[in-house]
């Protein structure tokens, strides 16, 4: 069974900076548009334009610019903004890599209520990666970001629960979160639960056979004990 989701592949990573963006493609008078709202100082122009030169929308690719405007909409408190320039930072898009910057951002989300925020900052609790490592925050702020119905987090906090990890091993639960994450199409929670409906079936079918051998064992001993007591009687 794998340990915890990362979703800090590169793919998945740009995918993830802005999921609602990509519903709608700028073309260059938007990007214009969210320039000149940027320049006024809209944090919401700031975000757009930090993901169009994230993905290269409108205009040229640059994870510096995008890591700029990123850090400008943060600042005034845009929580998404916060999220992606926290991402920023934890991988070097157009920064240097800085896990406690990172942190210090994904916080910042976090405490906004952004589950994904929340989900990343259980990655770094979970790792090490710019914090103390801790299981127990790790696993809080997974079923944090899990109650919001973030699948990756859903997954998360369903192997911590099957493994123990910051909380009280409870298969009950495991398998509670595991079906969630399922229910949202996660391939990795569904393999999970069928190993381990697999490895129950194959734990019954094992006690099975082992109490039918306990009774036969029993049966014998009994009669055994029956026959000592006839014999005793007898005598």
């Amino acid at each position: 069974m794998n340990e915890i989701k990362h979703t800090q592949t590169e793919t998945t990573e740009r995918e993830t900076v802005e999921e609602n963006f990509q519903k709608t493609s700028p073309n260059d008078d938007s990007v214009k548009i969210y320039e000149q709202e940027a320049l006024r100082g809209s944090a919401e122009a700031q975000h757009r334009l930090g993901v169009c030169y994230f993905y290269g929308k409108g205009v040229k690719q640059s994870y510096e610019k995008a890591a700029m405007w990123f850090g400008k909409a943060a600042l005034q408190g845009l929580a998404s903004a916060q999220h992606n320039i926290g991402s920023c930072y934890f991988r070097g898009y157009g920064v240097e890599q800085d896990y406690e910057k990172a942190v210090l951002w994904f916080e910042k989300a976090a405490l906004q209520g952004l589950a994904e925020a929340q989900h990343r900052l259980g990655v770094c609790y979970f790792y090490g990666k710019g914090v103390e490592q801790s299981y127990e925050k790790a696993a809080m702020y997974f079923e944090k970001a899990a109650l919001q119905g973030l699948a990756d987090a859903q997954y998360n906090i369903g192997s911590c629960y099957f493994r123990g990890y910051g909380v009280e091993q409870n298969y009950e639960k495991a398998a509670m979160w595991f079906k969630e994450a399922a229910s949202q199409g996660d391939d990795d929670a569904k393999s999970t639960l069928k190993k381990m409906k697999e490895d129950a079936e194959q734990t019954f079918d094992e006690a099975k056979e082992l109490l039918e051998k306990a009774a036969s064992l029993r049966h014998k001993i009994a009669k055994k004990l029956l026959k000592a007591l006839e014999e005793a009687i007898g005598n």
